[in-house]
């Protein structure tokens, strides 16, 4: 069927995986493949004023473009995509017969479509296709979808996009915006679909597109290997394979499979990108995926606190990521009122003539037990679990996630035993007999990566108490290679992450000894 087009968009959207890092030869690679394969419409890159570097596909001109693709016919459709406000539509060059990119998206956010108009009446003019990308269209209400309608049928633009830039969308919200586009879109207006997979339905979703306009034309985008940000897009293998046998389409697989094969599969093994728990947040609650990346990435936080907080954000802020604001509600989530703060006199008493321990959970744990128990005289403390192999005095709990994983492990209701006492930090949720709890807010350290650190929290906590001195064992540190004395208790993280957080841990720990002393009895990267 010829009203069914395929935009395949792996050099811009799957630039937010390698920093858009195609270098001339792998970006022909791409080109030739694709257009081996018959592919309608490739998008080449992004066009942004503050682009800076070579060999990328953002760039800061059109001719930088141009220039790369030149062994390329004229005849096939190229275009690029621009953030609105992000490149000046003026100095754009006019359309000429020699001219290869002759296509331009606009990707806009909601509060700039008022903006908008009187600049693609300026790219019209100078003779490119428009195509019109409405960013998160879920955000908007029916209302909304009619005024932006509307305007576009006063222009001749190429193309109207359903976006569903956080992969939120479902059947029925394909099915609304398809009939408001079908119904109200003028005919010779093609109608877009951009997905992302945060909840798998990319593909679904694509489906239902296409089964619903049999009588208009309609552009699906489309990325090879689904290479794009967050949960990727849909992957142009997969559409074109399904355009091939229902459609009667001629779309060539070999070329994009062997593209895959010979490079997108090296990045992909370096820089995964693909369904995740994050990106199933992001998606079911239809804002930027780096709000629940960043949450995730806490590893203090159930699934269900994260839905909580993401759940309460306000519309004008889901669109774009706003690192200050998620730390703000992580922050004010975690310092909640303590009704019943139990006095901590009596634990002062119980450890102020002792020898205190703190017992984190690194590999060396073990080890470190077996020098503690030779002090008759001992108080020991453990980090967000509840040791096997040595007799904790307290169990001190700053991390939600570890408490649940804890209570899971046990095998009746009733979690405490003689042997332990708990202490709680007071964004702890439990509803267990009595333990000391203490404020989330005032134990906080200063460094952003080590703010909710449980060895900070408690040493602020010994700090106030006044406190001395403390020994301590099992804080290993974070490494690549398994962190913790328990497998299960292992979280995934980054590289630049994991260095990230021993820095912040680090200058932490260096600051905090000018009020206490510390003594670390088994090996330790903050022990400097």
């Amino acid at each position: 069927m010829e009203n069914i087009k395929i935009l395949d968009c792996t050099l811009r959207d799957g630039g937010y995986i390698n920093d858009w890092d195609f270098d001339s030869f792998n970006m022909n690679r791409i080109i030739r493949a694709l257009d081996e394969a018959y592919i309608d419409i490739i998008e080449c890159g992004y066009l942004n004023e503050s682009a800076k570097g070579k060999e990328k596909t953002i760039v800061n001109s059109i001719e930088d473009l141009e220039n790369r693709i030149k062994e390329f016919s004229i005849s096939k459709d190229y275009v690029m995509m621009i953030n609105y406000g992000e490149y000046d539509f003026n100095n754009l060059p006019n359309v000429t017969s020699k001219s290869k990119i002759r296509g331009v998206r606009i990707a806009f956010k909601k509060n700039q479509l008022n903006n908008i108009f009187n600049d693609i009446d300026v790219l019209i003019t100078k003779g490119y296709k428009v195509f019109i990308q409405p960013m998160v269209t879920l955000s908007y209400t029916d209302m909304e979808i009619l005024q932006l309608i509307s305007e576009c049928n006063k222009l001749d633009i190429y193309a109207l996009y359903i976006v569903d830039s956080f992969g939120a969308m479902h059947t029925y919200d394909i099915k609304r915006f398809a009939y408001l586009f079908n119904h109200n879109l003028r005919k010779d207006i093609n109608i877009g679909f951009h997905a992302h997979n945060n909840l798998q339905l990319a593909y679904t979703n694509a489906l239902e597109i296409i089964s619903m306009f049999n009588n208009r034309s309609i552009i699906i985008d489309s990325s090879i290997f689904g290479m794009g940000r967050g949960a990727g897009n849909l992957p142009t293998e997969l559409i074109t394979e399904y355009l091939n046998k229902n459609y009667c389409k001629e779309y060539q697989i070999g070329p994009i499979l062997d593209i895959i094969d010979k490079y997108i599969n090296r990045i992909y093994a370096n820089k995964y990108w693909g369904y995740s728990i994050s990106y199933y947040i992001s998606g079911e609650c239809n804002c930027h995926p780096n709000y629940s990346t960043y949450l995730v990435n806490k590893n203090t936080l159930s699934v269900k606190n994260i839905l909580e907080i993401l759940r309460d954000l306000p519309e004008n802020k889901k669109e774009e990521f706003d690192k200050e604001y998620i730390e703000k509600l992580y922050i004010e989530f975690n310092s909640k009122n303590i009704s019943n703060y139990t006095d901590l006199i009596e634990f002062k008493k119980d450890i102020v003539s002792k020898d205190i321990y703190i017992l984190a959970s690194g590999k060396s744990a073990r080890e470190g037990a077996e020098k503690i128990i030779k002090d008759k005289n001992k108080i020991v403390i453990s980090l967000n679990y509840v040791p096997q192999f040595i007799s904790a005095d307290y169990c001190f709990f700053s991390n939600q996630k570890r408490y649940e994983e804890y209570k899971e492990k046990t095998k009746n209701d009733n979690i405490f035993d003689d042997r332990n006492k708990f202490i709680f930090t007071s964004n702890i949720i439990f509803i267990e007999r009595e333990a000391t709890v203490v404020s989330y807010n005032e134990l906080l350290g200063e460094y952003e990566d080590a703010k909710d650190n449980s060895v900070i929290m408690l040493l602020n906590l010994l700090i106030k108490l006044n406190i001395n001195n403390v020994f301590i064992c099992g804080l290993d540190g974070y490494t690549g290679n398994g962190n913790y004395i328990e497998k299960d208790m292992d979280f995934n993280f980054k590289a630049n992450e994991i260095n990230r957080r021993n820095i912040a841990i680090l200058e932490q720990i260096q600051k905090l000894r000018q009020n206490i002393e510390m003594y670390f009895i088994t090996e330790s990267i903050y022990d400097q």
